[in-house]
């Protein structure tokens, strides 16, 4: 996180497009890294049961930052300037680093295993104490190695890991596709200002807003079933997408093709030939 803020204030002070596309491209590089390790955290808040809403109230806003960004990036760079972008980044990223670097306690069972062991040797003076953490022999290169082999292995044995590899692939795809797509549909075919083009983005964000609909349905379920077998199986999980996720992506890609054209009145209107 904190070299993610470094690259986007470099970003911010480029002198010119080169180095700003080489900057923004080292954070957003280097951004992922919280991203991706997010969701481990919240797996180890919640139990079972309760991760049924607290996956989504986590990706929620991580998927309406995209759209939120476009609104708010179409009408800053016209007031302030392009490069308040980067400034209003840095601040908003400085502000939850420093809420997590104070506040966030640590999650992970097996690094609060080592802390309970380190301190109990100390208190009682017994050796014994070990935490799985420490009794692991491999070294560094080898957990390395392990970890990065591992996601390829599951990928070739696991057929569900290689279809919601590219169920997500899809999804983000479309999502970041439209980023470039919303420009050129509504800003070419349709000759809306840059501001009104990036507005139509919030068609999306109630969108995924009104997922938040199905929570309740999916915890009552999640819990019905915990409480019969005392666990939840992984296919419990995909409910979110089997309700309305999975079918709405050809739905709303064909809903936007289809759409997606000037008719004759338009033209007249307009005075152009599409």
């Amino acid at each position: 996180m904190l070299v993610f803020l470094i690259f986007i204030m470099a970003a911010g002070l480029a002198p010119n497009l080169h180095s700003h596309l080489i900057f923004r491209f080292l954070a957003g590089f280097f951004g992922s890294t919280p991203l991706s390790c997010a969701g481990g955290t919240v797996a180890d808040l919640w139990n079972p049961v309760q991760k049924a809403y607290a996956f989504p109230v986590y990706a929620i806003p991580a998927f309406c930052g995209p759209m939120i960004g476009q609104i708010i990036g179409s009408y800053v760079p016209t007031t302030l300037g392009w490069r308040w972008l980067e400034w209003l980044m840095l601040i908003m990223g400085g502000a939850i680093l420093i809420l997590v670097v104070l506040m966030q306690p640590e999650t992970y069972g097996n690094l609060l295993l080592h802390w309970k062991a380190s301190i109990l040797r100390q208190e009682t003076g017994d050796k014994r104490y070990r935490a799985p953490m420490e009794m692991r022999r491999e070294s560094l290169g080898r957990r390395l190695l392990i970890a990065i082999y591992r996601p390829f292995l599951w990928s070739y044995t696991e057929l569900i890991i290689i279809l919601m590899s590219v169920y997500l692939t899809v999804v983000y795809i479309v999502l970041f596709t439209f980023l470039d797509g919303y420009t050129y549909v509504f800003g070419e075919p349709y000759g809306l200002s840059l501001g009104l083009t990036n507005v139509s983005w919030a068609g999306m964000l109630v969108g995924i807003v009104l997922t938040g609909c199905t929570f309740p349905v999916v915890y009552s379920w999640t819990a019905k079933e915990y409480k019969q077998t005392g666990r939840i199986l992984p296919e419990t999980r995909l409910w979110y997408a089997m309700l309305g996720g999975a079918p709405a992506v050809p739905v709303s890609l064909f809903w936007m093709g289809w759409t997606c054209y000037v008719g004759s009145q338009f033209q007249i209107h307009r005075g152009h030939s599409y």
